[in-house]
């Protein structure tokens, strides 16, 4: 049998929640406001896809995540706004990931420059700003085989998953909402294909977008959020 590994990292950085100036005892705003505090919330798991390829079809054979790392750092409106000083913050702050230096430098300067933007946008009342980036770092293991090969492959991969792969309902997947894509450069991230302009997509509860195809199958496998992890209901 042939192996192929592959290799792909995704983040996505979003606003949790602005916090208003606290007031003092007689009601009105504290003196002497110099912009919010920012908090940075980052979370970082991995994903390990198993496929099985023959000549004539791809199976989805399981998942398997790997251990949640969370890290965090605040710092104040004026740090936020320097750009070597956040991308050092960054830095300092995810020196533990085991993301190769390219990924870890396209991360940074993404998550810099997102969070100047959202500094620059929050309003004139915001005294905490808080911002999460969650970090998929999704391996994806294809195993190419043989009509022989397969059922012994399949015959593993059940038994070494059986005990945690539950799918989700099947009402549940014919639920999701379908969505008109009207944006270039992303893609699917069960599949690694690239969504068109116009094309359809089916939108998880949690927001997470996927090939209609692709979510079913994988939910009828696992009724988790490839992506978040999110929860499907069950039978």
């Amino acid at each position: 049998m042939e192996e192929e590994w592959q290799q792909q990292v995704y983040w996505k950085t979003l606003k949790l929640s602005e916090l208003p100036i606290s007031t003092s005892s007689n009601g009105s705003a504290r003196s002497f406001y110099s912009g919010p505090q920012i908090n940075l919330y980052f979370s970082y798991r991995t994903l390990t896809h198993h496929w099985l390829s023959n000549q004539v079809s791809v199976q989805f054979v399981g998942e398997q995540p790997g251990p949640l790392l969370v890290n965090y750092f605040h710092v104040n409106h004026k740090e936020a706004l320097c750009s070597a000083n956040t991308r050092e913050n960054i830095q300092r702050t995810l020196n533990n990931w085991p993301l190769s230096n390219r990924w870890l430098s396209l991360l940074i300067e993404d998550v810099s420059q997102k969070t100047r933007d959202m500094v620059n946008s929050v309003s004139s009342g915001c005294n905490v700003l808080n911002v999460a980036v969650e970090v998929i770092h999704k391996h994806v293991h294809v195993v190419f085989a043989n009509d022989q090969e397969v059922d012994l492959v399949m015959q593993r991969s059940m038994e070494e998953s059986s005990s945690v792969m539950v799918p989700a309902t099947d009402a549940s997947i014919e639920s999701l909402e379908r969505k008109t894509m009207d944006c270039a450069n992303e893609s699917c991230s069960i599949c690694l294909e690239e969504f068109f302009n116009g094309g359809e997509a089916a939108c998880m509860p949690c927001s997470h977008m996927f090939h209609r195809d692709c979510i079913a199958e994988w939910l009828r496998t696992s009724h988790y959020c490839p992506l978040c992890r999110f929860e499907m209901p069950t039978a």
